[in-house]
């Protein structure tokens, strides 16, 4: 606008328009300095055909100078000098005919930049910072130089030359000489980081000399300077964020070409891997080499600008940017693996680097494919089932995506022919062979990176039979996806895992609700891997795939039963020991039936459940179990009458047998040991169960309860099919008959017995453990049986050995009633008691050697035999004439007085307390000293066995001792003093309290001064 104003008054003025501006200029220079030097600003083309004009602008410049002041002018005046100064300048050298330099016009366009970087520049652009007070200093006295080098030959001229000019010229102080170091000046410009500054005036400064003096020829170290100033802008530039290519190619030209590539291959070496100055440096090589038509470096600044291009990338991804320096194509592979595991990589990316680093896109997409197989890891999502506490696993990223993916990276592979070590291959094939590669790596948990393989492999496949292939793999593929595992990991499926994955540390999480997929790829069966999935409850859900598998449902029920463990045949129960009496696991065992009602061979059902009865728990279950497998082995062996049948028919009987029969021995309380050796001989066991101790607890009362034997040997009879009514009746048979000549000492307890039975009136005689046993088996028999064959062998037959007939009317009188008895023998009960009583006596009479027949014994003299008896002197002799002279009533006094006497010598205790009471009416006429033997020893003895404390026996027998003195007839002859001292040494304050009634008054006076009694007075006190 303020041009086109002056044009105008110009042309009114019949003036040029620079004439115009330097008169305005001249009148406001004194006035307004920044005003003058804006209108000198206008300025735009000086191409003048007369020189007068210039020199008007030279005398106006010195006037300029000599007015501006830099330290008290205001800083943005330097912009403008500097334009007007380098436009002068500018101007000159292209009127100039002695101008020679090398390419000016680069020089020009380096000139025509303003001195500081103007914050509205559109184009970024390098700039020197803002001038501080030095240097705008030592930018003025540079000026002051290069015009005082203009204008110093016009000095003498006739040239209209202003005053202030003249008094600029011949002020020396301001002025600095020819000899001015004006390097050190620039020096200190550099120093003042205004480089371009400093360029520009040591350019102007050669200009101006070859003005000036058109022979002028560069001074070395003006050159040198330069050269060095020039080469430390570039670095600087270099390094810039925004690289000014247009200023660095300008002070590129200032070299020669060798000069200049030289430069830039050293700089390009110097920076390693500074990806932003190479990137400078390669960019600045290529724009000079295409200017310059070179092609010696390009290719290989090319790759520098590409490396530089990928860095920037790289680091921008959070890659390490060194790799894109990288050469190889291995290096370059690597690079590919972490650009293709970037979550923002897309494929437009890929290409571009493919491109870029001349790499086969095919094989980049491929391993970008791989990895997107590979690296899928699914978003899993685990909640409980609150009813039933199963955890429940769902996997939330569809597979699709994954698909659209792939589906994507296959689409830009592209169809061209591939080479490889098997020759070259369609594209197919080659695809082919990559998805194939893939599928043997994949995680084989993740069910939807196959399934994403599968419709791959149907978009490149073209034969049938593989695309059915790829279907059956898509069914099983669905039917795992459905299905939860029940079973851990194996320790064999864990070493596959870490075989294929060796870089991993443990199975990946999802292991837990999947099972793997490559065991159902594969030609055999799977059996390894299905096998710990087996259960009662998930058998029937592999129906529908075992087809698919090539699987047999037989085989895969009897993997079901075999999977079956201990604890789930148990059925919960956590008594694991010993033998169950109850059914437990009920719901078990129907299971298992169903389930064997599955399989269709005979053999593998017979097997199945023989698998059960091994390793179901020991009782009722058990024998349940045994129970089924016994009858599936019978329909085996109706259905196959080969030898294998046989053989397995035997084997599963046994085995029925054995845990039929010991859970028969444990419900009733007999599962010892010794009787479970014998469940396979039942003859054998059925003696030893007649045998046992429970049958003569169970008439003393001993046992709270006793088994019943009879219902358990009927059971195992029925069992194993043998006739217990035989091996009843051996035993019976066994049992009736004594034992051959027992030792005498062993009957003497027997006579005791019947001795004290026979005064009870009693028709029971003994408790011999074989009448007990033979009455218990007799039991197990009908009555009216049971008693008429007794009374086989208790008849009148004198064939039969007297004990034997005793131990049949014994047994009988025991069992049967006394109707029974009577109806049965046809005699009366007392006639049964004398007959019992005298078979007795002739028994232990035959074992003295005394042999009698029943009316042999029955009509001769009781007391002859009593005599016989006592001469022998034995204690079982003793014994028997005591229960003779008892029974019948003897009154023998000499008899008698001889059989106290050596029953006293014997210490026979028991006897002496059944015989002695009986005595009694007959005291007077024993002798004495005899009788009161006999007392003192029925009542002395038991104190004197006994030992504090008093055991329950030996306490029964001492108070029966005290209990008998008050019967005793003659009280005071018995040694109470004796007794007293054994009460006392017995610690039996009870003892002496019943036995002080029987003392004299001297004797009680002994006993309350004795210390025992004075001792339990204080304590009671």
């Amino acid at each position: 606008l303020a041009r086109n104003k002056i044009c105008r008054l110009a042309f009114l003025l019949h003036m040029t328009v620079e004439e115009g501006i330097i008169a305005l200029s001249s009148h406001c220079v004194k006035h307004n300095l920044q005003l003058a030097l804006s209108f000198l600003s206008i300025i735009e083309d000086l191409k003048m055909k007369l020189p007068q004009v210039y020199t008007k602008i030279s005398a106006l410049i010195g006037q300029l100078i000599s007015v501006y002041k830099p330290t008290e002018s205001p800083s943005i005046l330097i912009e403008c000098f500097s334009s007007v100064t380098s436009k002068v300048t500018r101007q000159y050298r292209t009127y100039s005919e002695s101008c020679q330099f090398d390419n000016i016009c680069c020089w020009m366009s380096l000139l025509n930049r303003s001195i500081g970087c103007s914050k509205a520049a559109i184009k970024p652009a390098y700039g020197d910072p803002a001038p501080t007070p030095t240097s705008v200093i030592l930018v003025h006295s540079c000026i002051q130089n290069m015009i005082y080098s203009f204008f110093k030959p016009f000095e003498n001229a006739a040239l209209p030359v202003d005053k202030s000019a003249s008094s600029f010229l011949s002020n020396t102080n301001e002025v600095a000489n020819e000899n001015r170091e004006i390097m050190l000046v620039w020096q200190r410009l550099r120093e003042e980081q205004q480089d371009l500054t400093c360029i520009r005036l040591m350019i102007d400064h050669c200009w101006s000399q070859k003005i000036i003096n058109p022979a002028f020829i560069k001074s070395t170290p003006v050159d040198k300077f330069l050269t060095q100033s020039i080469k430390e802008l570039l670095k600087k530039l270099f390094r810039m964020r925004n690289f000014d290519l247009e200023l660095a190619l300008s002070l590129l030209h200032y070299f020669s070409k060798d000069e200049a590539l030289d430069f830039l291959v050293e700089e390009s070496q110097s920076v390693g891997y500074n990806y932003q100055r190479l990137s400078a440096i390669s960019q600045l090589a290529l724009t000079y080499c295409e200017v310059n038509k070179i092609d010696k470096l390009t290719k290989k600044f090319k790759k520098h600008h590409m490396s530089c291009k990928w860095a920037k990338k790289l680091n921008e991804l959070g890659l390490p940017y060194k790799d894109a320096f990288k050469d190889t194509d291995n290096e370059h592979k690597q690079l590919i693996s972490k650009l293709i595991s970037l979550p923002s990589i897309t494929i437009p990316l890929l290409k571009e680097f493919c491109l870029d680093m001349f790499f086969d896109l095919q094989e980049c997409l491929m391993m970008y494919l791989e990895y997107l197989l590979l690296n899928w890891q699914p978003d899993m999502h685990v909640t409980e089932v609150p009813s039933s506490g199963d955890k429940v696993m769902v996997v939330k990223n569809s597979k699709q995506e994954l698909l659209q993916q792939c589906r994507a990276v296959l689409h830009q592979l592209g169809t061209k022919a591939v080479r490889s070590e098997l020759g070259v291959m369609t594209w197919n094939e080659s695809v082919q062979n990559g998805l194939c590669n893939f599928w043997n790596k994949v995680n084989y948990y993740y069910y939807e990176v196959y399934f994403v393989l599968a419709e791959l492999y149907q978009n490149v496949l073209s034969q049938q039979v593989a695309i059915q292939q790829i279907l059956s793999y898509q069914g099983m593929l669905q039917f795992l996806q459905s299905y939860t595992r029940i079973s851990a990991p194996s320790e064999t499926e864990q070493e596959q895992w870490f075989q294929l994955f060796p870089n991993t540390n443990h199975l990946p999480p999802i292991s837990q609700y999947r099972l793997p997929f490559i065991p159902f790829c594969v030609k055999e069966p799977p059996w390894s891997t299905i096998k710990p999935e087996l259960s009662l409850k998930t058998y029937k859900i592999w129906y529908d795939i075992i087809p698919n598998l090539g699987l047999d449902r037989d085989m895969l029920c009897t993997l079901t039963i075999q999977r079956l463990t201990s604890d789930q045949l148990a059925g919960g129960s956590k008594d694991k020991s010993g033998w169950r009496l109850q059914t437990c696991n009920s719901s078990v065992l129907q299971d298992i039936q169903e389930c064997v009602r599955h399989i269709r061979n005979q053999e593998m059902a017979s097997a199945a459940l023989y698998y059960v009865v091994n390793h179901m728990p020991p009782g009722a279950d058990q024998m349940a179990a045994a129970k089924l497998c016994y009858l599936q082995a019978e329909t085996w062996l109706s259905q196959d009458f080969s030898e294998k049948a046989k053989a397995g028919f035997a084997k599963v009987q046994k085995k029925y047998l054995t845990v039929c029969t010991s859970h028969i021995l444990h419900s009733s309380g007999l599962g010892k040991p010794e009787y479970l050796e014998l469940v396979l001989h039942p003859q054998e066991l059925i003696c030893a169960l007649y045998d046992d101790n429970s049958i003569l607890q169970r008439k003393t009362g001993t046992l709270s309860h006793c088994p019943d034997i009879n219902s358990v040997v009927l059971a195992i009879g029925q069992l194993h099919r043998v006739n217990v009514v035989g091996i009843q009746q051996e035993l019976l048979s066994e049992w009736l008959y004594p034992a051959d000549s027992p030792p005498l000492d062993s009957s003497c307890d027997d006579i005791t017995q019947n001795i004290a039975a026979i005064h009870s009136g009693s028709t029971v005689l003994s408790d011999n453990d074989s009448i007990i046993r033979a009455c218990y088996v007799l039991e197990s028999m009908e009555l009216e049986t049971a008693a008429k064959y007794l009374v086989s062998y208790a008849g009148e037959l004198e064939c039969r050995p007297t004990a034997v007939r005793l131990r049949a009317l014994q047994c009988l009188c025991t069992i049967a009633t006394a109707d029974i008895v009577v109806t049965t023998t046809g005699r009366t009960l007392d006639s049964i008691k004398g007959n019992m009583q005298n078979l007795m006596f002739i028994s232990e009479l035959e074992k003295l050697g005394l042999v009698w027949s029943v009316k042999g014994f029955e009509s001769c003299d009781k007391e002859d035999v009593m005599r016989i008896l006592l001469m022998k002197a034995s204690p079982h002799a003793v014994q028997l004439a005591a229960a003779l002279g008892y029974v019948f009533k003897l009154i023998n006094i000499r008899y008698w007085d001889q059989t106290l006497q050596l029953m006293t010598s014997y210490a026979m205790v028991e006897e002496l307390v059944i015989v002695l009471p009986e005595l009694t009416h007959l005291c007077h006429l024993l002798d004495s000293n005899i009788f009161t033997g006999a007392w003192n020893c029925a009542l002395i003895t038991p104190l004197q066995k006994a030992e504090y404390p008093l055991s329950k026996e030996s306490g029964r027998r001492v108070q029966r001792s005290l209990e008998m003195l008050y019967c005793c007839p003659i009280p005071r002859q018995v040694n109470l003093l004796l007794m007293l001292e054994h009460c006392q040494r017995l610690h039996s304050q009870e003892l002496i309290s019943r036995l002080e009634p029987f003392l004299s008054l001297t004797q009680s006076n002994t006993i309350k001064t004795s210390p025992v009694h004075i001792k339990q007075e204080i304590l009671m006190e």
